[in-house]
């Protein structure tokens, strides 16, 4: 976490989230194919990695795409509560896929979910910086 920061500004806030993606697609996947518990402790150290790119990344593009004082608020509401609600809605889904295709193709499955979702952000993610902000005030003239 500690060098986080300064790899992120070398690479830019975009491509911090897909190395995230990337990272954790790779351990979801590897998951579904570690046959010992050796693999799976490899695996999860990935999560080690991952995190801080996620969320030193995302915060670092908040605030580039949006105006900075609603960085936090964008934060707060809508990518944590966003990930919390997702594991409550999916906990319930993947739970019944473990029960029906096992441990194997469920993680095969969540996998290749991530996966897309990470090669549709490198397109739908912006890679500069637009910081949107309030219009200038108006000067007191009405025209």
């Amino acid at each position: 976490m500690f060098f986080t920061p300064a790899i992120i500004n070398r690479i830019g806030s975009k491509n911090a989230l897909l190395v995230a993606g990337l990272i954790m697609s790779v351990r979801i996947l590897g998951s579904s194919f570690a046959t010992s518990g050796i693999e799976v402790i490899i695996l999860k150290t990935l999560h080690m990695f991952e995190l801080p790119f996620l969320l030193v990344g995302a915060f670092k593009y908040i605030s580039s795409v949006f105006d900075p004082r609603l960085s936090a608020t964008l934060f707060l509401i809508r990518f944590n509560l966003s990930k919390q609600l997702a594991g409550v809605v999916l906990s319930t889904w993947v739970g019944r896929m473990y029960d029906q295709v096992g441990f194997h193709q469920a993680y095969l499955v969540l996998g290749l979910i991530t996966l897309s979702f990470t090669l549709i952000s490198a397109f739908l993610l912006t890679g500069r910086h637009k910081a949107l902000t309030a219009p200038a005030p108006q000067s007191g003239k009405i025209v």
